[in-house]
């Protein structure tokens, strides 16, 4: 077997598209947020039971 084992139809030159892109930005936004309330919420009451 070569080196270069088959790696799917996409060549190494081939780039996503810009709406690829936005569509990932859109995604890790949607999951960044509830993400991110959540952990300053943790945070928050974590620092009450250090007061």
């Amino acid at each position: 077997m070569s080196p270069r084992a088959d790696r799917g139809s996409q060549s190494p030159m081939e780039r996503p598209s810009p709406a690829s892109w936005f569509l990932v930005a859109i995604a890790w936004t949607l999951v960044g947020i509830p993400l991110g309330w959540g952990i300053y919420i943790t945070l928050e009451k974590a620092l009450v039971l250090f007061r």
